[in-house]
């Protein structure tokens, strides 16, 4: 019954802003491009809160200061799930950029249609050159937009290495990027294994339609999002290298987030769950963590967190986009 009252409850959702944005373009036509732009990542925005309801999720986020509700900046975050423009877009007003088959999506298609989004053919380079000239036009326009540079989803174990073409976009636009992290917590108030990871995370060969079903009938899911240091962008950097930097501050907050969230909580960090990444050695599972891990860990991501460290600066034309 849950996952059913919530389908209903998703669908009428998405069918009254597809029929309110849909209502609104010919208006939309009269306004400049770049203030269109701005009020349909707001549109999304309101949407976005309104899933989290319907779907039961909730979003700790941490690091959100003032600032980021004006200046406009290149977000960019690990990728997990379809969940991910959902708890990005309830934050963060912004437009996404997204592979060209969700435009083929019934209803999902249209509405990111209508909602601004960029569609780019990852097997056209073409496509991608001119997409990520669309998202530079978009951000010297004063519009936040969200690239997942993974340019995959993964299982929700580690980050996946990340491509350096949008990063291009933030250069030659002279942009800020902002790193984001997303970390599911819990489902159903149990910690995360793998079983509860594959009821949130949709990768590899798995069907939508099946995988949403049985997401309509969790209960709850908690999900961090972890606001990182800005990386400001640097015409004698490479967008690869700049892509590094960025994976670099998301992979180490989403090894340590939970040693983050037990130091913030001011809880024991021994109630911290475990579960670490090396970005080269995975551990093999018979390690002993102990609760000065967990302090140590934290001390080290407060510490490199704070931008005093760049060890990535290779020199290159402002126009290289790899």
């Amino acid at each position: 019954m849950r996952r059913v009252s919530r389908l209903i409850g998703f669908l009428v959702l998405c069918l009254f802003f597809l029929v309110s944005l849909a209502a609104a373009r010919p208006f939309l036509l009269l306004v400049p491009q770049p203030k269109t732009m701005r009020l349909l990542a707001e549109i999304v925005r309101l949407w976005a809160r309104a899933c989290l309801r319907v779907l039961g999720l909730k979003i700790s986020v941490s690091g959100f200061s003032d600032g980021l509700r004006t200046d406009r900046r290149l977000l960019v975050s690990n990728h997990q799930s379809y969940l991910d423009v959902i708890i990005i877009a309830s934050v963060f007003p912004t437009l996404f950029v997204a592979k060209t088959e969700v435009s083929r999506w019934p209803l999902f298609g249209w509405l990111s249609e209508l909602g601004g989004t960029i569609f780019v053919n990852r097997e056209d380079a073409r496509s991608g050159v001119k997409c990520a000239y669309r998202v530079s036009r978009m951000l010297r326009g004063g519009v936040n937009v969200q690239v997942f540079p993974e340019a995959s989803t993964s299982d929700g174990a580690t980050v996946l290495p990340f491509k350096g073409l949008f990063f291009a976009s933030a250069i030659r636009s002279q942009t800020t990027a902002l790193p984001l992290t997303i970390k599911f917590q819990s489902v159903n108030g149990r910690p995360m294994d793998r079983e509860a990871l594959d009821k949130v995370c949709w990768y590899g060969d798995m069907e939508f339609a099946r995988h949403f079903w049985k997401l309509l009938n969790i209960e709850s899911a908690e999900v961090s999002l972890m606001i990182n240091e800005p990386i400001e962008p640097d015409r004698a950097r490479r967008a690869k290298a700049f892509a590094e930097v960025a994976r670099e501050r998301i992979f180490r907050s989403f090894t340590n987030a939970e040693a983050i969230a037990a130091a913030r909580a001011e809880v024991p960090v021994e109630f911290a769950r475990a579960e670490s990444h090396s970005q080269t050695d995975e551990l093999t599972g018979n390690e002993t963590v102990t609760a000065a891990d967990y302090i140590i860990s934290a001390l080290l991501f407060s510490h490199f967190s704070s931008g005093r460290s760049e060890p990535i600066t290779e020199a290159t034309s402002p126009g290289e986009n790899e």
